[in-house]
Parts: C-alpha cells; sequence; structure tokens
C-alpha cells in the first residue's frame, strides 16, 4: 500500500497532491518562462500539480495513516480544466497561478474529506479556506515596476485556456528541499473507480 519511506521515528516534509497533465505543464511552462525575472521565479513543470493539503514535516508512522485515509475516500475519475492566470494578492502578488475551472466544485470535496480526516488523525489543518490553482511562478519582493508587470500580465492571460485532463487519483508526497529546488517522491498513491 505505502511504499517504502524513511525509517520509522524520522519526519517527511509532506502534502496532498493532484497530479496535472503533461499538455497543461506544457503551456504552463511557457507561461512561466514568460514572466520569470529577477524578482520571479518559474516553478519547473514537473513540480506543477494542484496541492491539496500541505502537511510540513510529518512523523513517518503518520504516513501509513494518511495512505489509509486516502484509501478510504470512494472517488470516480472527473474532469479538469485549467484557465486563466491569478494571484492572491494584487498588491502583493507572491504567487501567479493557473485557475481550476472545471473540477474546482470536486476538488473542494476531496479538500474538505482530507481535512475532516487529518483533523481525526489530530494533525494539524490549513484553516483558510481552499482555493483550486496550479502554481505557475512565485515573486520573491518584487519592486513597485514589476508587480505592475506581474498583474497586467495576468491580466492580459486571465482567460487562457491550459488544459483539461480526467483526474484518475490523488498522491500523498514527499518534498526534500535542495539548493536548486524541492525535489519530489510518490509515497502513496490512491486510483479513483473508472
Amino acid at each position: 500500500m505505502v511504499k517504502e519511506h524513511e525509517e520509522k521515528g524520522g519526519s517527511t516534509r509532506a502534502f496532498i497532491a493532484i497530479e496535472i497533465n503533461q499538455a497543461a505543464k506544457e503551456k504552463l511552462a511557457v507561461i512561466a518562462s514568460q514572466i520569470r525575472s529577477s524578482s520571479v521565479k518559474a516553478v519547473h513543470p514537473d513540480q506543477m500539480h494542484i496541492t491539496m493539503a500541505f502537511l510540513g514535516d510529518i512523523d513517518n508512522d503518520s504516513i501509513e495513516e494518511i495512505g489509509m485515509l486516502l484509501s478510504a475516500m470512494e472517488r470516480s475519475q472527473f474532469g479538469i480544466s485549467l484557465m486563466g492566470l491569478g494571484t492572491f494578492s494584487t498588491k502583493r502578488p507572491g504567487v501567479i497561478f493557473a485557475k481550476v475551472l472545471d473540477g474546482a466544485e470536486v476538488l473542494a470535496l476531496i479538500s474538505s474529506y482530507i481535512n475532516d480526516g487529518l483533523a481525526a488523525l489530530g494533525m494539524t489543518v490549513e484553516e483558510r479556506k481552499f482555493s483550486a490553482h496550479v502554481t505557475v511562478a512565485r515573486a520573491r519582493n518584487p519592486s513597485a515596476t514589476e508587480i505592475d508587470r506581474i498583474n497586467s500580465f495576468v491580466a492580459a492571460h486571465s482567460g487562457d485556456p491550459f488544459g483539461s485532463f480526467i483526474c484518475s487519483g490523488i498522491k500523498l508526497k514527499g518534498s526534500v528541499l535542495t539548493p536548486k529546488g524541492p525535489i519530489y517522491r510518490d509515497l502513496f498513491t490512491k486510483s479513483f473507480s473508472p
């Protein structure tokens, strides 16, 4: 069920995510390269996904429990489409993302299921409202000129289609931070029924 992970007693930086398909990653990589600058870092296409829950550093003994939580989820495959760019704040646009159009309501239900399950396991749950998105780039301390450029770019691409795909499952992923960026690996995969 759960793939091999670090020895018992250690911890793993982890999150629960839904993968996006390769075609969408390629379209978003083009957009990411266009907005990149000295203060805006593009997300590598291999790291683009929909985060369902960020868990932070979790006890490795909890990996099995989270795998069981995901395993118990009864869900059929469903469609997801990505359209338009957005930011969480136009005053300080730290995250530039692609919006989820089709599938957002199902993702919200899955998020609620996960949060309830994590809370039942005694784990900390993020309090902010779930917002389905795919992070494309991150801005760090952008100048006023850069903020204007980011906001203009996002507005210009607010209706761009980035693809659609069938969501066939959900993953618990581990993340190792390195100077070149995070390295992700699958800890557990739950497949949805066809």
